[in-house]
């Protein structure tokens, strides 16, 4: 077999025979599984989706999870409960756990050489580690695993593991009392596995020790006085490579002998013996992208078949009810006050994400239903190419043409630097060097990953706006799903957004930034959860394009997005209604006043009417202290204004440069201030927002010259009280 040889096999003195390899359609491998045999199934498919998988890719989408890892000074590792380990017990542990983050995990794999530590980590997979990597696991090809359990009459599935471990690692011989079904992604894995009968002969430690389970034998150099009868132990042999599935039966004893950097995924199924029906047991094998495991459960909707899923660990439904019942939330949140006419153009933006990309689909759908179930608006979909600022595969914008002209749908895809700069974005090509540049220019100077990612979504509904205006489309769809929105709910409030929460996650928004159109944004995803869009999409065989961004890579604390996103992701594993709740209770947040003030950059709302105990006057007060020092503090807030208005000029003279920033901070929202306080040119941000603020510039200048002709509101407010017809009788 290519990829191994026979010199890198530890030999063990142990009459061993060859574990029958068999094709995953012979009917031989239901008769060994059925009969408690081991068998190296090939072809079955398993983890072919996922093939992708290596370090730099997990590294990518795993970077700051914390993972259970080993550590032993030698290449053996033994496991060991601690509770065991009794205060009087001379007890030192070969190998030890060092959770560690999976970045830096790799490194040491990666930088590691001979005398160092050796790693293995084993990692359980759930919603927490990564979206993408959540993913990525449900497209392995559970049909054909539900089709052996159900042959075999297999429990319910207890934990979902990834295994990586570096070549040469060796774990323990040890019994399991569980069926495994090992599926190799990367490198190669040897297996000597040993029947329940040779249990005399490999001399297992006492219940009561803390290496219980696992055999006191060193393989490596035998002590055959003190274990005599491990001489007539008989095992069987097998070498488990990329793309094999090996089914290691309950009780049976491996000892398993890494070569390469190997990574697999082990699923263990116990077997439920109390119960007298084995049809009793769970089916819903696709719950263990949860990590959870429950009795098998009829489906809620029809209860008749079994279920596929289960929703916020009670909630059981099968496939066949589940698609309609989440393309009928979707279609109910459109259905919601009539938001699109029929015949209305509408931009539908999809990212490659698998939020958009089912978006897209439930759309598709919708428009080959029959008349009265029909959607009757007219879709331009629109792709904006942000390869400029991420790494994007090579074959990124080919599959994505491939993907809208499967659906027959009018489409365009706009590079974003054209979007955000050019007139002629549709088409534009001469200029598009330049426009990179300009755009590259904005977030080199942003160092801040929060910021970077702020400005980010700022310039991308900007450009997504003047493509609507463009193709003369009056409604925007986006495809933000209830985990998303209930993330950015909390990052914004931290950001300083959090009078501009209803505009973030409402389902209608109109824009503000459009003089000739009415644009509305609607958000149809947002009553769904991540979960139900992950399902969709793997029932409906779909597949995301998503790619690097800012926040790729980086760790949980370097931004607030990812800090908010992960203390959101670690409550929602234990306290499944989290996302909701923070959604609902976002959902109360609106708008309470009509005369409203909005942000040059981002078109959301400013506070400009606020008391000097609000927190903005303080973070300002405290921002001038730290520029003044001790002379700050004879000042009122109001004397702050003040002396702020005279340190625009620079070292005595004007300057236009200092004069149009902070001319141009006057217009923006606290959040976006920052942004501009950051950037070290104003000249790379997008003529609009530039002629705009000329526009509100000429307007101050013009209100200050006719001031003194103008009544003051209230005067104006009594009057309509006075002159209001029919109220009054002269």
């Amino acid at each position: 077999m290519a990829g191994w040889n026979e010199s890198q096999l530890r030999k063990y003195n142990i009459k061993m025979e060859k574990i029958p390899t068999l094709q995953y359609d012979d009917p031989k491998v239901d008769s060994l599984l059925t009969n408690n045999k081991p068998v190296l199934i090939k072809g079955s498919k398993l983890v072919s989706r996922v093939l992708k998988w290596d370090l730099d890719y997990l590294t990518e989408h795993m970077n700051s999870t914390s993972c259970n890892v080993l550590i032993s000074k030698n290449h053996k590792f033994k496991y060991y409960d601690q509770k065991k380990i009794t205060p009087n017990m001379t007890f030192k542990p070969i190998s030890r756990p060092s959770p560690m983050i999976f970045s830096e995990f790799a490194k040491q794999i990666k930088d590691w050489k001979k005398g160092d530590s050796r790693l293995y980590m084993q990692q359980v997979l759930n919603n927490s580690i990564s979206q993408r990597i959540v993913n990525d696991f449900v497209k392995f090809n559970w049909d054909w695993i539900i089709s052996k359990q159900n042959v075999c009459k297999w429990g319910s599935l207890t934990s979902n593991l990834l295994l990586i471990a570096q070549e040469g690692n060796v774990t323990p011989c040890h019994y399991d009392e569980q069926q495994n079904m090992f599926a190799s992604i990367r490198g190669y894995k040897r297996f000597i596995l040993f029947p329940p009968s040779e249990f005399e002969c490999l001399y297992p430690h006492p219940v009561h020790h803390p290496y219980d389970r696992q055999s006191q034998v060193e393989f490596d150099n035998p002590d055959y006085i003190k274990f005599p009868k491990f001489k007539e132990a008989r095992g069987y042999e097998v070498i488990v490579g990329p793309e094999d599935a090996e089914s290691v039966e309950k009780i049976e004893y491996p000892l398993l002998d890494h070569h390469k950097i190997v990574i697999m995924r082990n699923v263990e199924k116990m077997l439920a013996e109390a119960l007298h029906d084995p049809s009793e047991v769970g089916t819903m094998l696709k719950t263990i992208v949860l990590g959870r495991y429950t009795l098998e459960l009829k489906c809620r909707k029809c209860l008749i078949e079994d279920g596929n899923v289960v929703l916020q660990k009670k909630y059981v439904y099968c496939k066949t009810c589940f698609v309609p019942m989440v393309t009928h939330k979707f279609r109910a949140t459109l259905g919601k006050s009539k938001l699109v006419n029929r015949g209305e153009r509408v931009l539908v933006c999809v990212s490659g994400s698998l939020s958009s990309v089912s978006l897209l689909h439930m759309i598709w759908t919708g428009l080959q239903q029959s008349t009265y179930k029909r959607l009757t608006f007219d879709p331009v979909v629109l792709y904006i190419d942000e390869s400029v600022l991420h790494n994007y595969p090579h074959d990124q914008e080919d599959k994505i043409k491939e993907l809208f002209e499967k659906y027959g749908l009018t489409y365009h895809i706009v590079k974003f630097a054209a979007a955000v700069y050019s007139d002629n974005c549709l088409n534009e090509e001469r200029y598009i060097d330049q426009y990179n540049d300009k755009l590259k220019n904005i977030f080199n100077s942003l160092s801040d990953l929060t910021l970077k990612e702020d400005m980010l979504m700022k310039l991308r509904k900007y450009a997504i706006t003047k493509l609507a205006e463009l193709l003369k489309c009056t409604r925007i769809m986006t495809a933000e799903n209830e985990h998303k929105l209930s993330i950015r709910l909390l990052s914004n409030v931290a950001l300083g957004r959090g009078s501009q929460t209803s505009l973030d996650i409402g389902l209608a928004v109109n824009n503000k930034n459009s003089d000739k159109t009415s644009l509305v944004t609607i958000r149809p995803m947002r009553n769904l959860s991540a979960k139900e869009i992950s399902y969709y999409a793997l029932f409906n065989n779909l597949d995301d394009f998503m790619h690097s961004n800012f926040l790729t890579a980086t760790s949980e604390d370097e931004s607030i997005q990812k800090t908010t996103e992960r203390f959101v992701n670690d409550l929602q594993v234990d306290f499944p209604s989290t996302v909701s709740t923070i959604f609902r209770t976002g959902e109360k947040i609106s708008e309470k006043t009509s005369a409203i003030t909005y942000c040059l950059l981002c078109q959301g709302i400013m506070d400009v009417n606020m008391s000097p105990s609000s927190a903005m006057e303080a973070t300002k007060y405290s921002k001038y202290v730290s520029l003044m020092g001790v002379k700050a503090l004879e000042l009122s807030l109001k004397d702050v204004k003040n002396e702020e208005a005279n340190q625009k000029n620079c070292s005595g003279c004007k300057c236009k440069k200092q004069d149009l920033k902070e001319e141009i901070i006057e217009g923006l929202c606290y959040a976006c201030t920052h942004i501009i306080q950051n950037l070290e040119s104003l000249d790379d941000l997008p003529k609009d927002i530039l002629s705009k603020e000329k526009e509100r510039l000429q307007f101050k200048m013009m209100e200050e010259q006719i001031k003194d002709f103008l009544l003051p509101f209230h005067y104006l407010d009594v009057l309509t009280r006075v002159f209001r017809p029919g109220l009054v009788q002269f």
